[in-house]
C-alpha cells in the first residue's frame, strides 16, 4: 500500500501552506498560490498538492496508473465529496477530476488531526499553481502520440468500460491503438460549427468502422489530446466536444 497524507493550512484567499508525508523519513511542506482569491483555497491546495506529488513529482515510487493500492488521507472532508461528485462545490469539481480517473480505485480517508505530517512551521521547498490537467500519453500507430485528458478517461468508464475501474485506461489504450481508427466526416452543419468555433484543424472525431466508440481529438500545437470519448453520430457531435474542449482549455 502507498500512503500519501496531505493537510492545507491557509494563510490567505491566494495563498496557503500544505504539509504532506508518505513515511516518517519522506515528508515535507509545499506552497500553493493563485493569481485571484479563492475562498476555498485550502481545499483548492489539498487537491493540487496531491495532484502534483502524484503525478508530476512520482512521490509515490512509480508512475500511477491507478488507484488500486493508493491511500490517500485529506484534512478537508470536501475532497472525498468532490471525488465522489457529491459537492455541491462545483468549482473545484475539475481539480478533483484526477481522484476518478487516473486514480480510480484508491481508497480516501479523511483525518483532521494526522500525526504522519511533520510540523506546521517545516519550511517550504516548492511554490506551486492549481492545474486541472494531466495526461497520459500513448503512442498510437494511427494518430501518433496523443495525450489522455482525466475527462476522457472519466467518460470512457461511464459510457464503455461495465468492468472494474481501476482496468479502464488499459482498456482505452488498447482501442487507441488499434491501426484502422480513422477520421470521420461531421454532419455538415457541425462541421459550420466546428470552423466558426475552432478553425479547421484545431478538432477531430475518430473512430474505427465497426465500432459505435467516437474519440474526440484537438490538435494543440501539434500535439494531439484526447479530450472526450462518446457514441453519438447526430448534431450533438458539437455540443459533446464544445463541452469537452472547454474543460481542457481551463
Amino acid at each position: 500500500m502507498n500512503y500519501l497524507n496531505i493537510q492545507a493550512i491557509k494563510i490567505s484567499e491566494t495563498e496557503a501552506k500544505v504539509l504532506w508525508a508518505v513515511s516518517d523519513s519522506r515528508r515535507g511542506a509545499l506552497v500553493l498560490r493563485t493569481t485571484t482569491p479563492h475562498p476555498d483555497i485550502d481545499i483548492l491546495a489539498e487537491l493540487a498538492a496531491a495532484k502534483h506529488l502524484i503525478t508530476d513529482r512520482n512521490i509515490l515510487g512509480n508512475k500511477v496508473r491507478n488507484g488500486v493500492g493508493v491511500h490517500l488521507t485529506f484534512s478537508k472532508g470536501a475532497v472525498k465529496k468532490l471525488a465522489t461528485g457529491k459537492s455541491a462545490k462545483k468549482h473545484l469539481q475539475r481539480y478533483a477530476a484526477f481522484l476518478s480517473s487516473r486514480l480510480v480505485g484508491s481508497k480516501i480517508e479523511i483525518q483532521k488531526k494526522n500525526e504522519r505530517l511533520p510540523p506546521a512551521d517545516t519550511e517550504p521547498t516548492e511554490v506551486i499553481s492549481p492545474d486541472a490537467r494531466t495526461y497520459i500519453e500513448v503512442d498510437t500507430p494511427a494518430l501518433g502520440p496523443v495525450q489522455i485528458t482525466d475527462h476522457a478517461l472519466q467518460r470512457f468508464i461511464e459510457r464503455f468500460f461495465p468492468g472494474k475501474p481501476e482496468n479502464a485506461l488499459k482498456s482505452l489504450e488498447e482501442r487507441l491503438m488499434n491501426a484502422s481508427l480513422k477520421p470521420i466526416k461531421l454532419p455538415g452543419s457541425v462541421q459550420a460549427h466546428k470552423d466558426r468555433k475552432y478553425g479547421k484543424e484545431d478538432r477531430a472525431v475518430y473512430r474505427h468502422p465497426t465500432d459505435v466508440v467516437h474519440f474526440g481529438v484537438i490538435d494543440r500545437q501539434h500535439q494531439k489530446i484526447l479530450v472526450t470519448v462518446f457514441n453519438r453520430t447526430d448534431t450533438q457531435i458539437a455540443s459533446e466536444m464544445d463541452e469537452a474542449t472547454e474543460i481542457e482549455a481551463s
